[in-house]
């Protein structure tokens, strides 16, 4: 899955990608690389998962426009594919024509 605009972003290890609370407009597809998306409560960090290659990460943003619910961050040098609100839409508009149920 690429998001047709072909934008692509790089983190180095240890960069945060987008933060708990946050106004979420986009998600992103990972190309390589593994992401940690964690919850900060006080001063400590609770893991809640670990991705790579070929996960989307921040898609709920995009799905309930609510604030992140979580942060994520690069656990290595990390190439992501960037899906925008539009783009997502566009591909859930394709689904709903060719599926509604599962839409």
């Amino acid at each position: 899955m690429n998001d047709p605009t072909g934008e692509r972003k790089s983190f180095s290890t240890g960069d945060i990608i987008f933060e708990e609370g946050e106004v979420g407009d986009m998600a992103y597809l990972i190309i390589s690389g593994e992401v940690e998306i964690f919850r900060t409560s006080g001063n400590k960090e609770r893991v809640l998962a670990t991705l790579d290659r070929g996960e989307i990460i921040g898609e709920m943003s995009l799905i309930d426009n609510a604030p992140r619910m979580a942060s994520a961050r690069a656990l290595s040098d990390l190439e992501l594919s960037v899906i925008s609100r539009k783009s997502l839409q566009n591909r859930l508009d394709r689904l709903e024509e060719s599926d509604r149920v599962l839409r």
